[in-house]
């Protein structure tokens, strides 16, 4: 009797040794293994030969100190496994407040601080587009000066009403990938200044040209209408685009050879436009004077923010994930009143 409870008490000693972790064990069958066999054998093939406390002790001391097996695995192992898992989640948070945005992701939050520092935009320019970026990130708040062009049957709002434009900003800012600048600090002609198109998903930025109006410097940048003055100031898009459709004999000529050269070009004979609606008191006419971004043929514009027809896809991208944001900067924009504060617009 006393034979068979050793015997017992050594298989039971084995089987709780070469597993200790319950959950990690798959079957009797898999946790005694064959290192055990031969105390084991000499324990059952003859009874009267029992191994001695020595082997035991020396068999146990061997099994704890051995490396894992493929069912157990050591606990500093699995509490290293646990710590990595862990560091897979964390998400990125940037030093930058302008780009601290951790729930669109370290690629996003990276790509954003990477315009501060590799890329050729204004520091100035770049700054206050991504205030405003975050003043209207989660919650529409600079409503209070848009004026919206009456009737959304107009051609260029493609059945966008008010309450639906501020309905698609109810969460604030759709488009958080897709943003232009056009800065007229930076001159390449008389009407003509630079225009940054960014995508912050992509990591891209690409530089080009936006005309601007013919009687801006006149009206120093008057928010008139009549006087095809460009505008300073916050822009949100439609969320359509639509064929720019010229007023004057000469324009339609030259708006049908682009449209022709579209066609040929790229399939689509249209001179593809977006609807800009001005967010402060300085650009809040944009929609109802009509001063859309839109292709175009011409040096200089009546006062939309015009741009060169193969880049035609940028309308249609702010367009298609819209309402995106729009910034005509430049000189004085730190002097621009709060939205709170919106002044009279002469007519």
């Amino acid at each position: 009797m006393v034979r068979i409870q050793l015997i017992t008490f050594i298989v039971a000693t084995l089987f709780l040794i070469s597993c200790e972790d319950k959950k990690l064990q798959n079957s009797i069958g898999e946790n005694i293994s064959s290192d055990h066999s031969g105390v084991i054998n000499k324990a059952t093939n003859n009874l009267s030969t029992i191994p001695s406390t020595y082997e035991v002790t020396d068999h146990i001391e061997r099994q704890v100190s051995a490396p894992k097996t493929k069912n157990c695995k050591v606990i500093e192992e699995i509490e290293e496994e646990e710590e990595e898992e862990e560091e897979e989640i964390v998400e990125t948070s940037s030093g930058n407040e302008l780009c601290d945005y951790p729930e669109l992701g370290n690629s996003w939050v990276s790509n954003c601080e990477k315009l501060f520092t590799n890329s050729n935009i204004p520091k100035d320019a770049l700054e206050y587009t991504m205030k405003a970026f975050k003043n209207n990130f989660d919650k529409f708040r600079n409503k209070n000066c848009y004026l919206y062009k009456g009737g959304s049957s107009h051609y260029s709002l493609k059945g966008l009403s008010r309450s639906k434009f501020e309905d698609a900003m109810k969460d604030g800012i759709p488009n958080k990938c897709q943003i232009v600048i056009n800065n007229t600090k930076e001159k390449l002609s008389t009407f003509r200044g630079k225009m940054y198109y960014i995508d912050i998903c992509k990591g891209k930025v690409t530089e080009s040209y936006f005309n601007m109006g013919s009687g801006t410097f006149k009206s120093k940048y008057a928010n008139v209408n009549g006087k095809n003055s460009t505008v300073k100031g916050i822009f949100l898009t439609g969320t359509g685009d639509f064929d720019f459709k010229p007023g004057g004999s000469k324009s339609k000529v030259k708006y049908k050879k682009i449209r022709q050269y579209m066609k040929k070009t790229y399939g689509e004979s249209k001179a593809h436009a977006v609807q800009l609606i001005g967010l402060q008191s300085t650009n809040s006419g944009s929609g109802p004077d009509s001063k859309y971004m839109h292709i175009s043929p011409y040096r200089s514009s009546w006062g939309c923010p015009s741009i060169d027809k193969d880049n035609y896809w940028m309308i249609k991208e702010l367009a298609k994930n819209g309402p995106s944001m729009v910034v005509n900067y430049g000189t004085g924009m730190q002097d621009i009143e709060e939205v709170n504060k919106c002044g009279s617009r002469k007519k």
